[in-house]
């Protein structure tokens, strides 16, 4: 298969943006709490509609993966005598390698994880919308993603829910 490694800043205001080791923290914390939804819900079948819209946004990701893969072009950093923060960093490009970045499968969990907040009443709806934002935020500053990218990433998170509420609707 043949990847496509190329710079996908479409946005001048994307390469001002600067590289913030200590973002990986709001980054790892969101996608945690991103799988934690389901501790969160009440009901049932809220739960099968936030796990079909999650699954139709993965499915929609892997299918542009398979037929266009890209790689988003990382910095290359040598860290010495290396930070929590940096060490967290370092573990992320290891574990997460920058094939498939279009569309961001990270940025359509964290858009799950606040259209999920925003519809919670509890104490900590805020937290968690704050949280997905600054998940989000994270991508562009720890250099995962680009600005398409994570527009992508919300889309296929929309895709999900429309075809889920279509479905839902026509039962």
């Amino acid at each position: 298969s043949h990847q496509t490694i190329y710079n996908n800043y479409l946005f001048d205001v994307e390469t001002h943006i600067p590289f913030l080791a200590w973002t990986v923290l709001p980054y790892f914390g969101a996608l945690f709490w991103s799988f934690m939804i389901p501790l969160f819900v009440e009901s049932r079948q809220h739960l099968m509609v936030i796990l079909s819209v999650n699954g139709i946004g993965f499915l929609f990701n892997t299918f542009i993966w398979v037929m266009t893969p890209v790689s988003y072009p990382r910095p290359q950093l040598r860290f010495e005598d290396p930070s929590l923060t940096e060490y967290l960093y370092q573990s992320l490009i290891v574990i997460d390698t920058p094939l498939n970045s279009f569309p961001s499968e990270h940025v359509t969990l964290m858009a799950i994880l606040i259209w999920v907040a925003s519809a919670y009443s509890g104490k900590l709806k805020w937290f968690f919308i704050f949280l997905g934002v600054c998940g989000i935020l994270s991508v562009f500053t720890t250099k995962q993603h680009s600005l398409v990218d994570a527009i992508a990433g919300c889309l296929a998170m929309f895709i999900g829910y429309i075809l889920v509420i279509i479905y839902v609707h026509s039962l």
